[in-house]
Order: C-alpha cells, then structure tokens, then sequence
C-alpha cells in the first residue's frame, strides 16, 4: 500500500531553506512524498544574506533590499534562490523554483548561476522591469573571499544595479557564503515501510 508523508525542512540560523531533490522536487515547503517503497528526499538549504549588509542600488529605482521581512536570497555554491525587493520596482525573483542550478534555456528555466568560485552568471526576473543580467558585458557580480558581493547587473530597462560603494554612501550586499565555504549542509529525511 502507499502513503503520503510530509516533510518539513528547518534550517539552522544562519541558513534558508532552498529546495528538495531526490523523491521531492521543487521549493514548497513543507512538501507530500508518496511512499510506495524506501525513499530519499533531501532538503537543500543555501546561506543567508547578512543582515546589515542587504542593500544594493538601482541607478534609476533606488535601493533593493536582498533581505526583505517576506523573503530574501539564499546562496549555494550552485547558485541563488529566492526574492530581493525594491519599493519602487517591486520582487526581483532570482530564479524559477526547480534551482539553484539553472540552464536559463526558456521560460521554465532561468535564475542566477554561482560557478562554486563566487562568479554569479544567469537572470533575475522582475514583472515590472524584465530581466536582470548578473554577467552583462563590461562586469560581472561576483561573491568575494568575504562574502560580498561585487560589480554590477543590469536591466535594459533601468540600468546599472550596484552590489556595493564607499561614496556617497556605504552600502553593500554580503552572504555568509563565501568561495571555500564547506558544502551547504543537507538534511535526508528517510521513512521505510514494508510493502506486501
């Protein structure tokens, strides 16, 4: 006989939950796994933005708060999930929910990439602007040794997204991810049942 399961990830602090592999898919959390034999889920968590250290500016829109109270982005060595949030241009979402790793081949496919060595490639989608380039030509974001982020993306539609600067104000984007980090830690949630 079959049953359904449900499983809820919970990360650790400094952690978010990022998406399911294995017998679960997707970002929902919690998710339903049918049970008709022994299965594996594994919860993926990414590394949270720091909280001071949220703020990036659009050159024609303002500031973008990469930690929002009904949001944010988490970072892997894979690549970015989740939402940043601009009061004048709305969410950013910063990959579709089958990511972090994204091909960013069509519609269902598409989020910000992370080669494992912090250099960010891929789009961003925002329903009021378009699309965000992470590596448009003459920059590319890139995660630092540190965790910041740095360079620039772009919109055609509202220009130049800045990730930090010193003048006129100091500002910047900064995760606890940085290139060397150990391995975003996982959680395998098993259930066996004997099926006749």
């Amino acid at each position: 006989a079959q049953s359904e399961v449900e499983l809820t990830a919970t990360a650790n602090a400094g952690y978010s939950f990022s998406q399911w592999s294995g017998a679960a898919s997707g970002s929902a959390n919690p998710t339903t796994v049918t049970m008709t034999e022994d299965t594996e889920a594994t919860a993926i968590f990414g590394v949270n933005t720091s909280d001071p250290d949220r703020w990036g500016w659009i050159e024609n829109a303002g500031w973008l708060n990469f930690k929002p109270a009904d949001g944010g982005m988490s970072v892997t060595g894979a690549g970015l999930s989740g939402y940043a949030y601009s009061e004048n241009i709305g969410w950013v979402k910063l990959g579709v929910d089958n990511g972090p790793s994204y091909g960013n081949t069509g519609s269902g496919d598409w989020g910000v990439n992370n080669d494992g060595f912090g250099n960010l490639s891929g789009y961003g989608w925002s329903g009021n602007i378009g699309w965000i380039d992470f590596n448009p030509a003459g920059s590319q974001v890139v995660i630092n040794g540190e965790g910041y982020f740095t360079g620039y993306a772009r919109s055609d539609n509202i220009g130049w997204i800045h990730f930090s600067s010193d003048s006129p104000v100091e500002y910047g984007v900064k995760t606890w991810w940085h290139p060397g980090i150990t391995p975003t830690p996982t959680m395998t949630p098993t259930r066996s049942e004997e099926h006749t």
